[in-house]
């Protein structure tokens, strides 16, 4: 397998095949790898091992974390993967990075404890926003929205507008439901009040079961008070701070971490084959657990169970589970097969389309000392790349630009002299 070359996957993320740096600027020639090699065992008829250099995560899909600041082995600086909605998984399987639902802090952990926390709206997360934040053009099916509130008290309002066809708002806070506008069609308001500064948070809830329905709202601020905070657009980069936790595993020094969002706008679509349903159009990324067309929904569970419906039940579900993909071949539920086949079998190739990936350079990092090699780090991906300074050497892998074609840059072993 060729060193350092550039794959795309169809969700627009990119791999590098790892590889190997040669320094031959001092009396010792140096040998670095970069990223995870695997070992394989001899062949029978060989008495030596093989070494393959495996494909290393590199972003580019615009859903991705990476950790920037290098503490220790014990709080890596590493891409952080999304799987879920709301939770990023390391490539080694041991860190991840999730949102605490009771408060929206992220929390970045690894097998025992949280190593360090970031405030809640440091990145966007869909269906939890802050309050006075509008959700748009919504459509059939509505959904659910965290709202955060902060701990001030007072009215909250509810703002919504269901246009022309009759779309029901809920809000639930602190267990209970204290908004219920009933099937309403055109604009309106309604309110509850916020008394305690605990729970912080609020739950709009839409149902909008009709073809054709357009909707929107927003959540005041409880009386009048500031949003929590503003999610930023576009790509980020935000502060995590250690807890008592993440101190024992430096030793019990407190540090901060500069963390990376990607951020951008790539969104994937779906394409649906089947004898027995016609797919009109393609089926959009509403969520990375979640596709529409306004008709037909394609949502993957916490398990990896992926399952197509309409707004009356569940069609066909996914024979192999798996998170962020939901490409396979689905087979009727009784349901499907009673509503749209006479009771008969069938079944339904969903087919996710490749996307295309951020427009970003791919790259690795050489640490430097009186100009020989110390240590290698990758595979990186940003926009532009970063100024070389005199202990830091960045080498450009690939250039991936604005029609998403990738330029292979630098391919092989790498030779520093």
């Amino acid at each position: 397998m060729p060193q350092f070359t550039i794959n795309r996957e169809p969700i627009g993320d990119l791999t590098v095949n790892t590889g190997s740096v040669i320094d031959i600027t001092s009396a010792t020639t140096g040998s670095f790898f970069v990223g995870k090699t695997q070992t394989q065992a001899a062949s029978p008829d060989s008495d030596t091992t093989s070494t393959t250099f495996a494909p290393r995560f590199a972003g580019g899909s615009g859903r991705n974390l990476y950790i920037k600041d290098v503490i220790n082995s014990n709080i890596p600086s590493k891409w952080m993967r999304q799987s879920l909605n709301q939770s990023w998984d390391s490539e080694d399987g041991v860190f991840k990075m999730t949102i605490n639902a009771s408060t929206g802090v992220l929390e970045f952990r690894d097998a025992t404890n949280v190593i360090f926390t970031a405030p809640a709206g440091s990145i966007p997360i869909y269906g939890r926003i802050s309050c006075n934040a509008s959700q748009q053009n919504g459509g059939v099916g509505g959904g659910e929205f965290i709202i955060d509130l902060g701990a001030a008290t007072g009215v909250v309002y509810l703002y919504y507008n269901a246009y022309t066809i009759p779309d029901t708002f809920k809000v639930e806070y602190n267990g209970s439901q204290v908004i219920n506008t009933g099937s309403v069609s055109g604009s309106g308001t309604a309110s509850f009040t916020k008394s305690t500064a605990s729970p912080s948070w609020a739950k709009v809830i839409v149902e909008a079961p009709l073809a054709g329905t357009a909707w929107d709202f927003t959540l005041s601020c409880p009386g009048s008070a500031s949003p929590p905070y503003i999610t930023p657009s576009g790509r980020t980069t935000f502060t995590g701070t250690s807890t008592s936790y993440g101190n024992s595993l430096n030793g019990g020094t407190a540090f901060t971490v500069q963390v990376v969002y990607e951020g951008g706008s790539v969104y994937t679509e779906l394409s649906g084959y089947s004898d027995v349903i016609t797919f009109a159009t393609n089926i959009i990324e509403v969520s990375s657990q979640k596709w529409s067309d306004g008709t037909y929904n394609v949502v993957i569970d916490n398990s990896g169970i992926a399952t197509l419906s309409d707004y009356s039940g569940i069609i066909a579900q996914r024979v192999e589970a798996k998170l962020i993909d939901p490409s396979g071949i689905y087979i009727a539920t009784t349901y499907g097969k009673d509503t749209f086949n006479s009771g008969e079998n069938f079944s339904v190739t969903i087919q996710l389309n490749t996307a295309l990936p951020l427009q970003l350079y791919t790259f690795i990092a050489l640490d430097l000392a009186a100009g020989s090699v110390t240590g290698a780090r990758g595979p990186f991906s940003e926009p532009t790349l970063p100024a070389n300074t005199s202990t830091v050497k960045y080498i450009p892998l690939s250039y991936c630009d604005s029609n998403g074609i990738i330029q292979q840059i630098h391919e092989g072993t790498l030779l520093w002299k």
